[in-house]
């Protein structure tokens, strides 16, 4: 979609087809984010004016996500401890993906048990695990394949699967039950005993402009921004001058001096350019940090496009319409009091407690939920030794 000078307006429904209206299943989830995203590369779903904070057991897998099919030549119920599929026709399909947080080069071990309705020779049926930030699938199993080990990449954003794929013999029943992720490596007699997954979900209110920067963190006393951004557009003063060119490029560059927020060493990031080392003659769309200076490359054909006299008036007219955004690390760190509102959010994080062993804490988006949580390490012991002394 893209807006002009009309209103533009978007309007979803969700119901199974041959019914009526009445019968609406699902939970429709909408979000509407500027810029073109693909199917591989939308971020995760965040309620409007929040931020999703959760916490989960040490089971990390909901298997209910699990029961949605992306198909309707394929099944999906509930049995005891977990899911039936049924596929009708053979074709390639899968159920949906449950999207979660996973901690970057970090090793996990999914483990399931199956009871299979297809011959044995077919072995297009399994697990399939992509990691998201880097679009790449990073497990993929074959039939009967109960148990996996992996190591994550980079990435902290993972989609994970069932998939039945070709050829046309696909056909028949699968029940997995004991469905399980964890962190760590096992093996099929090290793996810890199945507890279901357990998770709850808070919804951290955003004040109005409020804005979250990489590493930020939700401590006792407030939101702890330690990292900042800067915009500058074609009328700031801190736009010192156009200084030259290379082959295909105009650079142009900002005093240092100008960006009063950041540290100069935390001047790391850009909306619009990558980062380069120092290079005056690369002929690429980039910028680099000098001793004294942010020094900026864009393309002549996007400049000389632009209305102007000089180049300077073209590149400050290519910046009125697409600004700067520069991002780093803040010569002070900026703590800002909770809201009653965003209190209470982290009151009742604090208070729910932790999940018996392992508890894992995730936010959906730059935001570190570094809460401090009293409690015993192992409330069962504690109880009993209370209850005989």
């Amino acid at each position: 979609m893209t807006t002009g000078a009309t209103t533009q307006y978007l309007k979803w429904s969700l119901y199974k087809s041959g019914t009526t209206m009445s019968e609406i299943i699902g939970t429709l989830k909408l979000m509407l984010l500027e810029g073109e995203y693909t199917a591989q590369t939308l971020p995760a779903y965040v309620p409007y004016g929040c931020i999703q904070i959760k916490k989960c057991n040490k089971n990390l897998l909901d298997y209910n996500w699990l029961l949605h099919s992306i198909s309707e030549s394929l099944t999906v119920s509930v049995i005891e401890n977990g899911i039936r599929l049924t596929n009708t026709n053979g074709y390639a399909v899968s159920t949906q993906g449950n999207d979660l947080k996973l901690k970057p080069n970090t090793k996990y071990t999914l483990s399931c048990k199956s009871v299979w309705g297809i011959s044995a020779e077919n072995q297009n049926w399994g697990w399939q695990i992509k990691d998201l930030d880097n679009n790449v699938v990073i497990v993929s199993t074959n039939l009967k394949t109960d148990f996996v080990s992996f190591e994550t990449g980079t990435g902290t954003n993972y989609r994970i699967w069932y998939y039945i794929g070709y050829p046309n013999t696909n056909a028949g029943t699968v029940d997995l039950t004991e469905i399980q992720l964890v962190e760590g490596e096992y093996t099929a007699q090290t793996m810890p005993d199945y507890i279901p997954h357990a998770e709850k979900t808070y919804n951290f209110p955003l004040s109005e402009g409020q804005v979250l920067y990489e590493d930020t963190a939700t401590e006792v006393n407030g939101i702890h921004n330690l990292n900042t951004k800067e915009v500058y557009d074609g009328t700031s003063t801190a736009l010192s001058s156009y200084i030259g060119s290379t082959t295909d490029t105009y650079i142009f560059q900002i005093a240092t001096s100008n960006l009063a927020n950041i540290t100069r060493t935390g001047k790391g990031k850009c909306n619009i350019l990558k980062k380069i080392n120092y290079s005056y003659s690369a002929n690429e769309e980039s910028y680099y940090l000098t001793n004294n200076n942010l020094v900026f490359k864009i393309n002549k054909t996007t400049i000389d496009s632009q209305t102007g006299s000089t180049t300077l008036d073209k590149i400050k007219s290519f910046l009125n319409s697409t600004p700067l955004e520069i991002y780093g690390a803040r010569t002070t760190e900026e703590i800002v009091p909770y809201t009653t509102e965003q209190q209470n959010v982290i009151d009742e994080i604090i208070s729910d407690g932790t999940y018996k062993e392992v508890t894992h804490y995730t936010a959906e988006a730059s935001l570190n939920p570094n809460m401090e949580i009293g409690y015993y390490k192992d409330l069962e012991i504690w109880v009993n030794n209370l209850i005989n002394s």
